[in-house]
């Protein structure tokens, strides 16, 4: 029976599946029994795509927090025994804006540094210093040690450098795999390996000047990646192999707080106590020799920022206060310093101090004369003084010096005068008393009370010639000084005025310490202080400034500072906060100016044409010429046998830049290194009567028999033929084109006009009646091209150029008085000309005149040129009266800022120190190059 049922289900079921689709609603809307659709190809490559970036993007990040956490300290990178660690969070961030400081400049020319100074100066003008994304990789940790203490890297020092790259990292560990497996060629880098790691070297060859002098060694520099870092050292033997297995387990915990912690972008150093101390006293003898205060191998800590208008440095020392390492220092170095109360005494009239807060008078004997350099035996040169002051003034130096005289010294400098003024603190007035008064009772001792000066006696003393012997040990002259006592001080001075200044401004409200100039350089200085000095360039000079050494001159940029010594806790404390307070913007630029040895023409200093020039160009003994790149400050040099004569040239195909021609017709065109490129020099088989002139890339020559020769870069020429010319001075061509124009001179001179190689009024040239001297001058105004001259009886001329009778414009010829050794110039609008009594003449082509008298000059022999500033597009005129000084003057004669300036003939300009602003640079009558930077 089931099997009967199951017989009928089925049948059914047939039955079901076999209804035709109208007869059944639910399958008209069922899909139909067919195979799945094929996914687009598009879809399935994007989706192919996806998966392999997404999969990149994870072995990417993957890759990167590898490098991120597979990490090693860049402390423990550093071995020990450095003379100087410096340490930054940010290498950009520090280092780029001291590429922008005056200072930088100051360093840079020093002969230790030329090294480096094109480097350097191509990187202040570099559009990467900009690019946002080389500061954020350039934005990296930077770990720096210099071992040694010259400052010669490769010869009496060495360093180790530690970039901490972080998940950046990851270049490098490939870049170490991959280099040597793709056989790159990179020139002065190589890869190399030994029995203990591999590593690449990049070399710097060695330079020399044009004799084969060696001007700067070879150096190697060892690179060798780490994990996240990347060591750089120049020597491989001693200091990068110490750097791969070098540990911080040798820094004490302090120390490495010390040095890991957050620089905030800030400048962190840590120098040897020993080699800090020497740098801030080295030229004075006496603070020189006090070495022996400074722990053994100890390290100091220095707070240092620098900007064009500050400095402020800081730095900490540890002092030994042990017997037999001080000697008689301990009790000083063992007095916690205090606020000297003689500021609060002092008023605005104060030009400069140094005040000794330190102990009383017997405690710096005992502590500062063992180690006076003169005093050879200390204790038998206070004896020998001692028994002379017995002998004359019938008083022992006890009761002479220190029975009286407190704890605090002073040096001050009054305004408007010369003499210092010298000040004691006074214990006990009465006891001073009683010793002036045996003093004056001497018979050696002479006593002048007869001046009274601004309401105050002065009375005057002459020491004994011994005192005078004592008070030299330290620097102190003082033979017949005045002295005064006032509010617990008594003052010494050679001149009573001084005195006489101290006692009239001491009690009128106006304290030195309220002053702005006093407040703004106590920005950040503790008042109190063992030796505090204030100063001012104009009129003092601190001891730390009177060395020769590198920093010292970057300090004596800052015309006005504070320092202070303080001691606390067996630390000795050094803070100096300097300001810039020059008045204008001109200043003489760092490395000039630089003297020059043969005899020079100050008519023919040239510069690289175009608007970035490298190279600028002079003749020495006529016969020799000389190059110095801007950059490097290296100077190059060509000699002849025959007198020679340059001129910039544009810079050619060829690499020319500099066209020099000797007396009998050799042309060469040279490239940088003054060397003639291809195809010259060349003959031109004529004696050359005058300087000649650039005309676009072209050479314009005019030979004594009247040829005017035009020499192009590929060494081709062309000659034009002007019968009866005798041109005695140079052409001049119009600036940016093709034209130029000469002067024929005569009795009746003439005025040849060019265009290329073709001479427009060679038949009918424009006439001179007159002697002149030098050359036409061409201004193009309103798309025509005016010719202007100026005869010796001041009579001025000026033509169209295309004008084809002779005729000069309305309003010309045109007598402007004075007599003319020199002809015009001309700018964009106006001819300038200048007069032999040195009057400057701004001359419009409607004949309307603009003069200004350049005092106490003439210029018989004078020099005129006009300069297109390229920053501002404004025209300057530079003139050079019979003197060696320069005046620089707007087109509408207004005296420029900061003008004038030394210097001789015509200024050129160049981009000397990478700010991308042209100095100008002058020869003077002293045989010297001079660049001042001009704002």
């Amino acid at each position: 029976m089931e099997e009967n049922r199951t017989e009928s289900e089925n049948v059914t079921a047939l039955n079901e599946i076999e209804t035709p689709a109208e007869s059944n609603p639910a399958a008209e809307n069922a899909p139909e029994n067919q195979a799945p659709k094929k996914r687009n190809p598009f879809v399935r490559f994007f989706f192919s795509i996806v998966t392999i970036i997404l999969t990149l993007v994870v072995l990417l990040a993957a890759a990167l927090a590898f490098s991120a956490f597979d990490r090693r300290s860049s402390l423990a990178s550093i071995p020990r025994n450095y003379s100087i660690y410096v340490r930054t969070d940010s290498a950009f961030d520090t280092v780029n804006p001291f590429f922008d400081l005056q200072a930088a400049d100051v360093f840079l020319s020093s002969p230790e540094f030329s090294s480096v100074r094109k480097t350097f100066m191509d990187f202040r003008s570099s559009p990467l210093r900009e690019n946002p994304f080389f500061q954020f990789v350039a934005s990296r940790p930077v770990d720096f040690a210099l071992y040694g203490s010259g400052t010669k890297i490769g010869e009496d020092s060495h360093f180790v450098a530690v970039v901490n790259l972080g998940m950046f990292s990851l270049l490098t560990r490939t870049g170490a795999f991959m280099y040597p497996k793709l056989n790159l060629t990179v020139e002065n880098l190589s890869y190399d390996t030994n029995e203990q790691t591999s590593y690449f070297v990049y070399e710097i060859p060695a330079k020399r000047d044009e004799k084969g002098r060696l001007l700067q060694n070879s150096l190697k520099i060892y690179f060798k990646a780490v994990k996240n870092l990347v060591i750089a050292s120049d020597s491989f033997e001693h200091l990068l192999t110490a750097s791969l297995v070098a540990n911080d387990t040798t820094y004490t915990d302090e120390q490495k707080k010390l040095f890991k912690g957050n620089s905030k972008g800030e400048l962190r150093i840590v120098a040897d106590a020993h080699s800090l101390m020497n740098t801030f006293t080295e030229g004075n003898e006496i603070l020189s020799s006090m070495s022996a205060i400074i722990s053994s191998d100890s390290l100091s800590v220095i707070s240092f920022s620098i900007s064009d208008s500050d400095v402020f440095l800081k730095c900490r020392l540890p002092v030994s206060s042990a017997e037999e390492d001080s000697r008689s220092l301990a009790p000083i170095l063992a007095k916690k310093s205090t606020a000297p109360s003689f500021l609060t005494r002092l008023s605005d009239i104060t030009q400069y101090y140094t005040i000794l807060n330190a102990g009383t008078l017997e405690e710096l004997k005992e502590a500062v004369l063992p180690f006076i350099p003169s005093v050879k035996n200390p204790e038998e040169f206070w004896k020998d003084c001692d028994d002379w002051s017995k002998t004359l003034l019938n008083m022992d130096l006890n009761e002479f010096l220190f029975s009286w005289t407190g704890s605090e010294f002073a040096v001050l400098g009054i305004e408007n005068q010369n003499d210092p003024v010298f000040a004691l603190q006074v214990r006990d007035e009465k006891q001073r008393q009683q010793v002036f008064n045996k003093l004056t009772s001497s018979v050696l001792i002479k006593d002048d009370n007869s001046l009274i000066l601004g309401g105050v006696r002065l009375p005057r003393l002459q020491f004994p010639a011994f005192l005078n012997w004592m008070l030299s040990v330290v620097g102190i002259d003082l033979p017949t000084p005045y002295f005064m006592v006032l509010d617990g001080t008594i003052y010494f001075s050679e001149s009573p005025e001084c005195l006489s200044a101290v006692y009239t401004n001491a009690h009128s409200g106006k304290s030195l310490v309220k002053s702005k100039n006093y407040q703004a350089i106590s920005e950040g200085q503790k008042n109190e202080a063992s030796l505090s000095l204030f100063y001012n360039l104009e009129r003092s000079i601190p001891f730390f400034l009177r060395s020769n050494a590198s920093f010292s001159k970057v300090l004596q940029l800052y015309t006005m500072g504070r320092f202070d010594a303080r001691t606390e806790k067996s630390v000795l404390e050094l803070s100096l906060h300097a300001c810039a307070r020059k008045s204008g913007s001109l200043y003489a630029v760092p490395g000039f100016p630089i003297l020059l040895e043969g005899r020079l023409d100050s008519g023919n200093l040239q510069v690289d044409s175009g608007k970035s020039p490298q190279h600028v160009y002079w003749v020495e003994n006529a016969n020799t010429i000389k190059s110095l790149d801007v950059s490097s400050m290296q100077i190059s040099s060509k000699a002849d046998s025959d007198s020679i004569s340059i001129v910039a040239s544009e810079k050619s195909k060829n690499g020319g830049f500099l066209w020099s021609v000797t007396s009998h017709g050799m042309v060469s065109l040279l490239n940088a290194s003054l060397e003639p490129v291809q195809k010259f020099p060349i003959m031109l088989g004529e004696t050359v009567t005058c300087r000649p002139c650039a005309v676009g890339e072209n050479l314009v020559v005019i030979s004594e028999r009247g040829s005017v020769l035009i020499v192009k870069p590929d060494a081709s020429l062309i000659t034009i033929e002007i019968p009866g010319l005798s041109a005695k001075s140079e052409p001049v061509a119009l600036a940016g084109g093709k034209s130029f124009a000469l002067y024929s001179k005569g009795f009746l001179g003439k005025i040849y006009y060019f265009e290329g190689d073709k001479c427009l009024n060679a038949d009918a040239p424009f006439e001179i009646p007159g002697i002149a001297l030098g050359s036409p001058a061409l201004l193009k105004s309103g798309g025509k091209t005016y010719i202007g001259f100026v005869t010796q009886a001041g009579e001025m001329n000026v033509w169209r150029a295309d004008s084809s009778d002779g005729s000069q414009i309305e309003g010309f010829p045109k007598r402007i008085g004075g007599v003319f050794m020199t002809n015009v110039v001309a700018s964009e609008k106006y001819f300038y000309a200048l007069s032999s009594d040195a009057l400057l003449y701004r001359i419009s082509l409607d004949g309307s005149m603009l003069t200004v008298q350049i005092p106490n000059s003439r210029a018989k022999e004078g020099y005129l040129c006009v300069r297109d500033s390229e920053r501002n597009g404004k025209i300057s005129v530079f003139v050079c009266a019979d003197a060696n000084v320069i005046y620089g003057f707007n087109e509408n004669l207004e005296l420029l800022s900061g003008y004038p300036l030394t210097g001789w003939g015509k200024p050129v300009f160049a981009d000397v120190n990478g700010d991308k602003i042209g100095e100008c640079i002058a020869l003077t009558i002293d045989k010297k190059l001079v660049a001042w930077k001009v704002r």
